[in-house]
This record gives structure tokens, sequence and C-alpha cells, in this order.
């Protein structure tokens, strides 16, 4: 069970070819103690089986890490292919969530999510948003209806649309009073700029913490006491109605 503070660590992981990803892995994990550790979308180039993910993942001693998101991968399901990015709880597979808003011609090849879901369980509620799709409000906003107090937004955007990204972020934050954590990959032409943007009250009104990641490792400490009561009030006091076709409450 999380206290009031949550310790996240993201790696801006360059892009890997797949023969070398569990060593990047490997690598990225030595010695790592957080409470979250997050991942780039698509860091590791090629296609997988959801088989070969979980040996991977067996493979890798993350029995220490209450909750592991390794970014995203192309996942080959029934020859179907899914952008879909998963969440480890002490070692221990919790679920998936699928890219629902693909980007540009990213349709020609993969296949949309069908289901938004959070993931609930000691003291934390925890939404994956991969990438575009944290551009849409309705995306947050479903989350925010099934009690989400943190989205996990692994990315993979080029150099040319930090500012833009960066705004989406900061927006989804502020507008929801929830923690957006995003995280990108350094290699050309996407050159990190990974941020963490964090709502706090400073007597007056909600206002937004914003860190941005200047190395490979980039570290984060939220504290869930600055925004959880306006987290619930907002909630209250917005009058929209936000809806999508299938929504999913996973508990571990």
């Amino acid at each position: 069970m999380f206290d009031e503070t949550v310790k996240i660590t993201g790696f801006q992981l360059k892009r890997t070819e797949k023969a070398r990803a569990l060593d990047a892995m490997k690598e990225s994990l030595r010695e790592t103690n957080s409470d979250m550790v997050i991942f780039p979308e698509k860091w590791t180039t090629g296609e997988y089986k959801e088989d070969e993910i979980l040996s991977i993942m067996e493979s890798l001693d993350i029995s220490h890490i209450p909750l592991f998101i390794p970014g995203s991968f192309s996942i080959s399901d029934e020859d179907i292919l899914y952008n879909r990015s998963y969440l480890f709880h002490y070692g221990k597979l919790i679920g998936h969530q699928d890219k629902i808003s693909l980007y540009a011609d990213e349709s020609r090849r993969y296949t949309a999510g069908s289901s938004i879901r959070v993931f609930s369980g000691d003291g934390l509620s925890i939404g994956i948003s991969i990438c575009y799709d944290i551009d849409f409000p309705y995306y947050s906003k479903v989350l925010m209806r099934q009690g989400c107090n943190i989205i996990v937004n692994p990315s993979l955007i080029r150099s040319n649309f930090t500012e833009e990204w960066h705004l989406y972020v900061s927006a989804r934050s502020l507008e929801n009073r929830v923690p957006v954590i995003s995280i990108n990959s350094l290699s050309e032409p996407f050159d990190g700029h990974s941020i963490a943007v964090s709502p706090y009250r400073d007597g007056t009104g909600f206002r937004i913490r914003k860190a941005v990641a200047t190395d490979i490792k980039f570290d984060v400490t939220l504290n869930i006491g600055d925004y959880e009561d306006g987290r619930i009030r907002r909630i209250r006091e917005d009058p929209g109605t936000y809806s999508f076709a299938k929504i999913e409450v996973i508990k571990f």
C-alpha cells in the first residue's frame, strides 16, 4: 500500500532492435528501486507475441518493483497487430492497454483498442494512455470517472512537436487535477524531453508543477495529498458526460 508519496522513474530508452531489448531492460533496471518504472512507446522495434513479452519479463529481476510499465510493444494477437502496453505488479502481469487513437498512417498497420482500462490496487488507480491518446480530453475524462489518480503516457514524440506535446500533457493534468507522466525516447528524431506534470493547490487555486527530463533516467516524486481532494472535487464539478464503448476496472 502506498503512502502519500510515489517515486516514479522513467527511462528515455533509445529505440532498440528486438534482439537487444532484453539487455537494454536489464541495464536500465539494475539497482532501480522506485515505486513505478516507465519506458517509452515502441522503444523496441519488431513484432512480438504476448508469450514473448512474458518470457522476457520472467527473465528480468522485477519482483521488487511495485509497478512496471515497460512502454508499449507491437503485439501480434491472432494475426491482428496492436500497439499494446502492459502493467506488472511485483513481476506479475496485471493486464494491458491497447492504443485507441492511432496516429496518422498507424492505422494502416495497427488495429485500435476497444477498451479503456483502469488498474486499481495498493491505494492507486492507474490509467495508461499511449502517446496520441493523451491528445483527446475524453480519454482522460473516462479514466477520471473510474477513479484514476495517475495517468501514465508512454510516448514516441518527434522533437519538432515537443512544445505541443507538453501543452497536451499539461492540459490533461490541470483540467483533471491528476498527474500525467509522459516518457519519450532519446533516439532521433524524438530526442527525449519526457515530462511529468502534477497539480497542486497554492491557496488561491490549482496550479501545475512541471519537470522535464535531461538524461536517460528521469526521476520524479508525487505527493498524492497535493491533488487528491482537488481531483475528487473536480469530478463532482464537471457537468460533462464522457463515455466509451467499453470501460474496465482491473483490481490487483
